[in-house]
């Protein structure tokens, strides 16, 4: 389960699924981590592959901000699971989740908890390249857009902070891209398919276009280029800041 932003990046042998289930054979499902890859200073859109805009990467010991450490899931398909869901399937009633492992192949909690809360590397196996945000530009159709499963919910400077993680270069995924190259220009031979993607990279310039003609398009993207990536904090803060947003969801629930 992964959206059109995030790339299985697999570490394991030659970056296959077969090498990923090679090394857990037993797993039910793989709860992989999302690795933030920021925006790195690029402004305008352009029309060549996410993989090779952006390769600047979160650090691998990462508490906050907690929407940086969940995962998506790769599993087998079982009578155990009634459907599925945003990061992991539903269970049915009754029924355990069967036996998950974590980017690291280690084993992982039975709970319907979808954060890996951990100061331990956790990319070992396999990991997701999350491009969340894409260019300054592109970043101004997403606000317009909204979220897709939250669509009352706005994107705005505290979305893109709490993703615009660039502290690490990271550029294995790209062994890959010479076969992802060679498939692309397979698929775009129809020619309907090559009129569809030109067709969507001009309604996008377009949409960028009037965008950044608005005083709030030109303010966002102006504020985007004056911002810095976002800083990681000292793990002591992050434990304090994690521990601290505890504190206040469990005495949330217990005042419903």
């Amino acid at each position: 389960m992964a959206d059109v932003d995030e790339f299985l990046n697999i570490h394991a042998g030659d970056g296959m699924i077969a090498d990923l289930i090679a090394a857990a054979p037993g797993a039910d499902g793989f709860a992989i981590p999302w690795r933030m890859f920021g925006n790195a200073g690029v402004v305008g859109f352009g029309d060549k592959p996410i993989l090779e805009q952006f390769t600047k990467a979160a650090p691998e010991a990462l508490l906050w901000p907690w929407r940086a450490v969940q995962y998506k899931s790769l599993y087998k398909q079982s009578s155990r699971y009634e459907r599925l869901g945003v990061h992991r399937p539903k269970p049915v009633k009754s029924a355990d989740n069967g036996d998950w492992v974590d980017g690291n192949g280690a084993p992982l909690p039975d709970n319907p908890n979808v954060f890996q809360y951990t100061t331990a590397p956790r990319y070992g196996l396999a990991q997701i390249n999350h491009s969340a945000l894409g260019a300054m530009e592109s970043f101004l159709v997403k606000i317009a857009r909204g979220k897709p499963n939250h669509t009352g919910d706005p994107i705005d400077l505290s979305y893109w902070s709490d993703r615009n993680f660039a502290q690490v270069d990271d550029t294995r995924i790209l062994r890959h891209q010479p076969s992802v190259a060679a498939l692309v220009a397979q698929i775009r031979a129809d020619p309907e398919v090559d009129r569809l993607h030109h067709a969507s990279v001009a309604w996008r310039k377009a949409r960028i276009g009037a965008l950044l003609k608005t005083a709030e398009g030109h303010d966002m993207v102006a504020r985007l280029r004056q911002m810095p990536a976002t800083r990681v904090l000292d793990m002591s803060e992050q434990q304090a800041l994690l521990h601290g947003l505890m504190r206040i969801k469990t005495a949330e629930r217990r005042g419903k």
